[in-house]
């Protein structure tokens, strides 16, 4: 039936495909993204393709994490996602038979369309999308212990999404003026490597360990 199908649809011109294509995505359950845009998802795809570089920056980065927690999370071995609802410091938490770990996912950055390289390595930006202030505190910079291991989609340089390269966090690179905070631009090494690493499990047993920072290229 699958095949005969196939082969008529095969004779139909393009208007009598999308004739039929129209009436078949009718009979399917929407997507509740679509429901919660009250849009259809032809005209949100349009809308993004529409979009400037700062949009698009911003809709790479959910994708990223859409891939870790939906595609990436899912097929790790021995792991059980526990992420708790509300706004966190991390987008992930999963759990093993020893503790539970928090994953922070961030983009590859790129500059005019392109991965950004600089000395050699890739460069994620690891500070938070909106600013604000708390107790007269800066909110977007990261503190050191707010996850335990960076997750780093590498789409830009690798064309994969499911391409991640992780790091604990204790071992990413303070500010020089303040060491409790994070420094927002990370160097990521192209190929794993003693500090970036592309299996999930190496990252947290160099999280787990006492091992401090190696240098690059040890």
């Amino acid at each position: 039936m699958i095949e005969e199908t196939r082969a008529l649809l095969a004779k139909c011109s393009e208007e009598e495909r999308r004739q039929i294509f129209d009436e078949l995505r009718a009979s399917f359950q929407i997507h509740p993204f679509e429901a919660r845009m009250n849009a259809r998802a032809e005209v949100i795809l349009e809308a993004l393709n529409r979009a400037g570089d700062l949009t698009l920056r911003g809709i790479r980065g959910i994708i990223g994490e859409a891939t870790f927690v939906r595609e990436i999370a899912p097929q790790l071995a021995r792991w059980e996602d526990v992420t708790p609802p509300g706004d966190l410091p991390y987008d992930c938490a999963v759990r093993d038979r020893v503790s539970i770990v928090t994953v922070q996912v961030k983009m590859q950055r790129r500059v005019k369309g392109v991965a950004w390289l600089r000395n050699g390595c890739a460069v994620v930006e690891v500070q938070r999308t909106r600013t604000g202030k708390r107790d007269g505190e800066d909110t977007r910079p990261y503190r050191f212990g707010e996850f335990d291991i960076l997750a780093v989609c590498m789409e830009p340089s690798h064309a994969r999404w499911n391409s991640f390269h992780y790091v604990p966090e204790r071992w990413l690179i303070p500010r020089s003026g303040n060491p409790a905070l994070i420094e927002i631009m990370q160097p990521v090494a192209l190929e794993p490597d003693t500090i970036w690493t592309n299996d999930f499990d190496e990252a947290v047993r160099r999280h787990r360990s006492v091992q401090p920072r190696p240098n690059a290229g040890d």
